[in-house]
C-alpha cells in the first residue's frame, strides 16, 4: 500500500515536478516555477519551494555528481525521476536546516515508492541517501588532474565557462565568481520617485525589514526578511522599486541629460524608473520592449508607483518607434547574463559558447538603429550584464569605428571610478565583476555622445 502525503511532501513533489518539466524543455525555470507557485498560497509553503528549486538548479552539477558517486547501479540508466527525486533530497538534506534530513530522506522514499512499480527503488533511493548522510559529501574530481573538471563540479557550472573566466581572470578571481554564483541573492531596492529615505526606511522597519545601505550608493538597500511582494505593504504602497545594485549603479553612472529619454530594452523596468528618478518625473521616458508579457510588468510597475514620466510601448528597437530625436538613449541589450548567473541560475546551462557569436550580432545591430535616434549634443549608453568581451569592449569598439559622429567620454563613476581600470578592452568603459561590492556582474559605458556637441 502507497503511503499518504504527510507534511511537506506535497511542495518537495511539486519541486521535482518542476525540476522535471524544466529539464524536458517546458520554459525557463522561473516560468515553470510562478505556475506551481500560483497553487501553493502558504508563504513558508512557497518560499520553500523556491529555495527547493532554485537551490537544486544551482547545484545541478554537482548534485548529479554525488548520485553518480553514491550509486551503486549504473548512473546513467537512472530515471530522470528518480535522479530529481534523489537531488531535491540531498540539496534538502545538505544545504538547508529548515527540516530535520532524515526527515528529507524518509520523504524521498516515499515519493519513489509512489512513481516507481518496482519494489527495489525505494530501497535504493534510501541507500543513496542514507551514505550521503553517513559519510557526508564526496571530494570532487582531482583538482591535479583537471582543474577546469574539478571546478566545474564542485561549483556547478559547465567547463567551457570555468575554462573561459580561468583564461580571462585568472584562477582567484574566476573562482570567487564562480563560488559568488551560487549564493542566494538578496533583495535590493531603491526609493519610488518622491519617495524620501526616512519614509523608506520607516516603512520597512515596521514591516520587520532588515534593510542596509549600500555604502557605493546610498539611496540603494539590500533587505533581508523581506515578505513576498505580494504581501508587502511597502511595495503595495509604491514606496519602492526592485534593482539590483550593479543596474543602479550605471544607471547613476550614467547620469541623464535634460529632455525625453528612450529605454531600449525596457523591460522589466528599473532602469525606466531609475530614469524617472533622474528627471523628478517629468521629461518622458519613453520605455520600449519587444515583449508583450515583459511590458505588461512594466506598465504594472508604473501604474503601482504611480510614475507620470514612463509610457510603456511595445517595439523593437531595432525599428526605432520615435518620430523624433532624443537627448538621451539607454540600450541594456539582451545578452548572455554570465554577469547575474547568482539571480538567473539556469541560464549556466542553457548557454552555449556559439551563443557568444550571435549575441554580438544582436547587440550591434541594436546599438546601430538605436544610435540613429540619438539628438545633436545627446548621450548614447550600452550596457550588458554579461562580463564577456565579445558583447561588451568588442561592440563599442566596432561601433565607434563606423559611427565616427560618436566618441566615449570618461565615466562619471563617483566611488566607482577605478571600475575603467578594469579590463573593459574601452578604458572609458566599466566593467563590474559578480560579487564585486557584493553585486552581480555587468558592463556599462557612459557614454557614446555625439561629437559634435563636445567639440
Amino acid at each position: 500500500m502507497r503511503d499518504e502525503l504527510r507534511p511537506g511532501d506535497l511542495i518537495r513533489r511539486r519541486a521535482v515536478d518542476v525540476l522535471q518539466a524544466w529539464e524536458r524543455g517546458e520554459g525557463f525555470v522561473d516560468q515553470v516555477l510562478a505556475g506551481a507557485l500560483s497553487h501553493v498560497s502558504d508563504s513558508r509553503d512557497r518560499a520553500l519551494l523556491n529555495q527547493l528549486v532554485y537551490g537544486v538548479v544551482r547545484r545541478r552539477r554537482w548534485l548529479n555528481h554525488v548520485v553518480d558517486v553514491y550509486c551503486k547501479r549504473n548512473p546513467r540508466g537512472l530515471p530522470p525521476v528518480l535522479r530529481s527525486i534523489l537531488q531535491v533530497a540531498l540539496f534538502q538534506a545538505h544545504y538547508l536546516d529548515r527540516i530535520p534530513a532524515a526527515a528529507a530522506v524518509d520523504a524521498a522514499v516515499r515519493h519513489a515508492r509512489r512513481v516507481s512499480k518496482s519494489r527495489g527503488v525505494p530501497g535504493f533511493v534510501n541507500a543513496v541517501l542514507r551514505r550521503s548522510l553517513r559519510e557526508g559529501l564526496p571530494d570532487p574530481p582531482a583538482e591535479a588532474i583537471d582543474l577546469v573538471t574539478h571546478l566545474g563540479v564542485s561549483t556547478s557550472h559547465p567547463d567551457w565557462l570555468v575554462h573561459r573566466w580561468l583564461q580571462r581572470f585568472g584562477r582567484e578571481q574566476a573562482e570567487a565568481m564562480l563560488k559568488w554564483d551560487n549564493g542566494i541573492p538578496d533583495t535590493c531596492v531603491s526609493p519610488a520617485p518622491g519617495v524620501t529615505q526616512d519614509t523608506l526606511e520607516a516603512a520597512l522597519g515596521e514591516e520587520g525589514v532588515e534593510w542596509t545601505p549600500f555604502a557605493e550608493l546610498g539611496s540603494h538597500y539590500r533587505c533581508r526578511g523581506l515578505a513576498s511582494m505580494e504581501a508587502s505593504s511597502a511595495y503595495k504602497k509604491g514606496l519602492f522599486f526592485v534593482q539590483d545594485l550593479s543596474t543602479a549603479l550605471f544607471s547613476q553612472m550614467a547620469g541623464r541629460p535634460p529632455g525625453a529619454a528612450w529605454d531600449a530594452c525596457a523591460a522589466p523596468g528599473g532602469k525606466s524608473v531609475a530614469l524617472a528618478a533622474l528627471g523628478e518625473d517629468r521629461d518622458p521616458v519613453w520605455a520600449t520592449d519587444s515583449s508583450v508579457e515583459r511590458l505588461a510588468r512594466l506598465q504594472d510597475t508604473v501604474n503601482r508607483l504611480g510614475l507620470r514620466s514612463v509610457r510603456p510601448l511595445v517595439a523593437d528597437a531595432r525599428r526605432p518607434p520615435l518620430a523624433r530625436r532624443v537627448p538621451f538613449v539607454f540600450v541594456d541589450a539582451p545578452c548572455s547574463g554570465t554577469g547575474v548567473l547568482r539571480r538567473r541560475p539556469d541560464l549556466r546551462w542553457r548557454l552555449k559558447p556559439d551563443d557568444l557569436k550571435t549575441l554580438p550580432r544582436i547587440q550591434s545591430e541594436l546599438l546601430g538603429s538605436c544610435a540613429e535616434v540619438v539628438a545633436p549634443g545627446g548621450l548614447l549608453v550600452y550596457s550588458t550584464c554579461s562580463v564577456e568581451s565579445e558583447e561588451n569592449a568588442v561592440v563599442v569598439k566596432q561601433f565607434l569605428s563606423r559611427n565616427r559622429e560618436f566618441r566615449a567620454i570618461p565615466l562619471d563613476a563617483g566611488p566607482l571610478a577605478d571600475l575603467a581600470a578594469e579590463r573593459t578592452g574601452v578604458k572609458e568603459a566599466a566593467l563590474l565583476l559578480p560579487g564585486r561590492f557584493e553585486a552581480d556582474g555587468g558592463f556599462g559605458t557612459d557614454a557614446l555622445a555625439v561629437l559634435s556637441a563636445l567639440a
